[in-house]
């Protein structure tokens, strides 16, 4: 009712218009109310009528497709409102005018108040006159979050200083998972990279012991209602009886790569190693699980869902700042530096955080150094160019030419489709897309085509795109941030396409650098030729940007 009243204040102005004659009478008529349509939105955080929405929650959005020029003005019952829009452009929808996705952002910097309903809502104004409005409704909870420690795992350093070694010849050959005929080859390509490309990872000389611990905290579900059951990695040194140990002017976050889970506290995964190897340089480490992983493996997996990760990430990394249990390892003074870590996966999740942070979280942390590699930016067109492979309709675009089905599919069929099914409105269900265990045919033509059932998942692979932002000076607007951009020309499973259509994108807003000398050795090139089995090339250069990270944070 709030934003009925306030749309109608805002928008309705009755035009009255006055007639002479006859004596000096007059009349006065009143136009007809121009229309307000209902806006569609296809994803909101929280979703309509969420209930028990945290009380520490700041961040919401809404989403839904628009045009070139309109304006908008928005409705949300808290203290220091704060409102932001990004603007992506969309392509391949059958309603041709609609070319805007825009996400609108509303940022309460004090939270919510407990068990209280709000609205929130967005008026829109188009150029040619039309109008239209939306709104969602929520109620918050009582619940805000906290950390809990379940799990505590300590190591000495010169077990950590053992631990990529022991991973390299263990776990890696077992992810990338050759014929024993190919082991050997992959095998002697990996000693000469131990040698020249990971000297840092093999030799990481820790200074300090490990506290590793698995810890869960409070955030968002995918719908929106809080949840305790979200977990992650805390990783620390173990100084506090260390009285010459002086505090690290920055905090790790970590975002991982597909397949891992940071809180096992798994020495085969290469993320909890590598979150024990800056632990042991000093530094505190912060390794969300994406949500569906963890303590929340029973749902599908929140993947490239950037909105999600995104605020799930910061709302650990906001937890472990301010308990005072792990103040003793960092200078907590605001804001509080960052450094943002990911790869693959990661590196999608690492942009979104930091986006996360730009946005709403800006006075309490400042991201000093942001390392992504090997992501699919463009996650719209990465999908789009395996469904271009098997329709054998690519189209030259750098997405489709190194696809390989057997590989690729399987990122479509187990992670990115059931996780926008079954987060947001696609209208569809897992049979209409899935069908034993591949690509449903009918929605790879679909799809492909101009059929109106699919806009939905087109329009939330490109949310989950970042090449397309269309306002990128006020998007990536972050003046101290120094942002490293990594990716091998001979990646088969993620088009190197990605990150240099970001990289165009981001030149002359933010301090970048797009690292091309990279992951593209001769070394790179030799696989490449060697081995045509897809993520080989992808899971090496990995490794070899978190040693160019390593060796910078060292």
């Amino acid at each position: 009712m709030r934003l009925r009243t306030f749309l109608l204040t805002f928008f309705v102005v009755p035009l009255v218009s006055s007639c002479g004659g006859g004596g000096g009478s007059s009349t006065g008529t009143t136009e007809p109310e121009s229309q307000v349509m209902q806006i569609s939105f296809i994803d909101s955080l929280p979703g309509n009528n969420a209930s028990g929405v945290g009380v520490d929650s700041k961040g919401f959005s809404l989403v839904h497709t628009s045009v070139t020029g309109a304006e908008f003005s928005y409705q949300l019952d808290c203290d220091g409102l704060d409102t932001f829009t990004v603007q992506r452009s969309l392509e391949d929808i059958t309603v041709a005018s609609l070319d805007q996705l825009v996400d609108h952002k509303f940022v309460c910097p004090d939270g919510l108040t407990a068990e209280t309903a709000y609205t929130f809502g967005v008026a829109e104004t188009r150029a040619d006159g039309g109008q239209l409005e939306g709104s969602v409704e929520f109620t918050a909870g009582t619940d805000s979050s906290s950390i809990n420690v379940l799990l505590e795992k300590q190591s000495s350093r010169e077990d950590v200083d053992a631990f990529f070694a022991n991973y390299v010849s263990g776990a890696l050959l077992n992810e990338i998972d050759l014929p024993s005929s190919l082991q050997l080859l992959i095998l002697t390509s990996i000693i000469d990279l131990a040698e020249s490309e990971w000297a840092n990872l093999a030799n990481p000389a820790g200074l300090y012991d490990v506290v590793s611990q698995r810890v869960q905290y409070g955030s968002m579900q995918p719908d929106g209602v809080f949840s305790r059951e979200l977990t992650g990695l805390v990783a620390y040194p173990d100084v506090e009886a260390v009285s010459t140990f002086e505090k690290r002017t920055e905090v790790i976050l970590l975002t991982h790569a597909t397949g891992s889970t940071p809180s096992d506290l798994n020495e085969s995964d290469a993320w909890y190693v590598l979150a024990n190897l800056f632990a042991a340089q000093g530094y505190l480490v912060v390794a969300p699980d994406n949500y569906g992983r963890g303590g929340t493996a029973a749902f599908p997996e929140t993947y490239l869902q950037a909105n999600r990760t995104g605020l799930n990430a910061v709302a650990l990394l906001s937890s472990v700042v301010e308990d005072p249990r792990y103040g003793f390892v960092f200078d907590n003074r605001e804001p509080v530096n960052l450094n943002i870590i990911g790869y693959s996966q990661g590196g999608h999740s690492a942009i979104a955080s930091w986006l996360e942070i730009v946005r709403g979280h800006g006075s309490r942390f400042q991201t000093r150094k942001l390392s992504s590699g090997g992501a699919p930016l463009n996650l719209y067109k990465t999908v789009r160019g395996v469904m271009q492979h098997i329709d054998g309709s690519c189209g030259g675009d750098g997405y489709c030419d190194l696809v390989d089905s057997e590989t690729s599919v399987p990122f479509a069929t187990d992670r990115i489709l059931p996780a926008l099914i079954s987060y947001s409105d696609t209208g569809l269900t897992s049979d209409d897309v899935i069908s034993e265990g591949a690509l449903n045919p009918d929605f790879v033509s679909g799809f492909l085509g101009d059929d109106l059932a699919y806009d939905n998942v087109r329009i939330l692979m490109q949310l989950g795109s970042f090449t397309n932002v269309v306002n990128r000076g006020e998007v990536f607007s972050d003046a101290l941030v120094n942002i490293d951009l990594y990716h091998s020309e001979y990646d088969r499973l993620v088009p190197v396409s990605n990150t240099l259509e970001f990289a165009s994108l981001l030149n002359g807003t933010v301090a970048m650098t797009l690292h091309e000398d990279v992951c593209n050795s001769p070394g790179f090139q030799i696989l490449f030729e060697s081995i045509d089995k897809v993520g080989v090339v992808h899971t090496i250069c990995g490794l070899t940007v978190l040693d160019q990270v390593f060796s910078q944070l060292r």
